[in-house]
């Protein structure tokens, strides 16, 4: 889905063999059927991506090139102006994930530079198949150009606050390109439903999984049903949250109001917690007294503010 985006922002479309669903290769469209100027995307690719679908670097290259070798107005084909330049970047190969100290647990502050820094190092090396080389220079280009971030998500059974993978791409690139100056629009995708795409800023979506999942009773009643293991995915989930805060500003205070009111604001699930997972307990307690005392969570709550107090 992720390429078949980025060949449309292109002005770009794949090519079948008959009867099969084979690429057989890519046809540019015309600036003459644009209403638009040709859209710039660079990919940021998995460490898995990169080692199972080499043909699709190999592809989107080819493309690339074939764009920048193309008689048109550079106005609308920023490819012109940048012969050369690659578009596919991923992690060095036989390494996987975004390094840096996303660890929370211990020093609540993290370093945002150190962040920002490591998502470029983890993000430094073109790929063309089976072709690596380390680009420290042209992935910082490409992200001080950038306006937008895309991330897109397949999957109906979880969501982005649930595994901390998420916050360290979408927040690493948000402190990377911070540390490069400058601020890039958020984007969360869902495309779980082809027949029913949904996109929204990262801030609402953050929201929309507070509100419908996290801090909804019929959630933490599941947790419940699954004892130490449920008690730690409603601490994971607090992790998570703080890590999209700090790394991207996209978490309004009323949030952590909504959150902290529904799980350890709560007789019953402090209860629960204390009874399941202590420890998942007191790093939820740890957490919250942090964000208290933080600039990121500014709550409006009397009865919160009291409850904290008497962590």
């Amino acid at each position: 889905e992720e390429f078949s985006m980025a060949l449309s922002l292109l002005g770009a479309k794949p090519t079948w063999s008959d009867g099969t669903e084979r690429v057989s290769g890519i046809e540019i469209i015309p600036m003459a059927l644009m209403d638009r100027p040709r859209i710039d995307v660079t990919l940021r690719v998995s460490g898995l991506f990169r080692d199972i679908f080499p043909t699709l670097s190999i592809l989107y290259n080819q493309v690339i090139e074939a764009l920048s070798n193309r008689d048109e107005n550079p106005n609308w084909n920023p490819f012109i102006k940048e012969k050369k330049s690659p578009r596919v970047f991923g992690p060095k190969p036989g390494t996987y994930g975004v390094k840096g100290d996303f660890d929370i647990s211990e020093n609540f502050l993290i370093d945002q530079k150190e962040i920002g820094e490591s998502w470029l190092e983890s993000s430094s090396w073109s790929i063309n198949g089976n072709k690596f080389k380390q680009d420290l220079e042209e992935i910082k280009k490409r992200v001080v150009k950038s306006d937008t971030f895309i991330h897109l998500q397949d999957l109906k059974e979880t969501d982005i606050l649930l595994n901390a993978d998420y916050a360290k791409h979408q927040g690493g690139f948000a402190a990377a390109k911070k540390i490069m100056g400058g601020r890039s629009n958020l984007f969360h995708i869902d495309i779980s439903d082809e027949k029913n795409l949904k996109i929204k800023k990262l801030k609402e979506e953050i929201s929309r999984i507070i509100i419908a999942r996290a801090s909804n009773p019929k959630w933490i009643k599941g947790m419940q049903n699954h004892g130490y293991r449920g008690a730690a995915e409603i601490s994971e989930t607090l992790d998570n949250l703080i890590l999209y805060s700090q790394l991207t500003n996209s978490v309004n205070s009323h949030l952590f109001d909504m959150y902290y009111e529904a799980t350890i604001g709560n007789v019953d699930v402090f209860k629960f917690m204390k009874d399941e997972n202590i420890e998942a307990l007191n790093s939820m307690k740890r957490q919250f007294k942090e964000l208290y005392n933080s600039e990121f969570w500014k709550t409006q709550s009397n009865s919160i503010a009291i409850s904290i107090e008497g962590l």
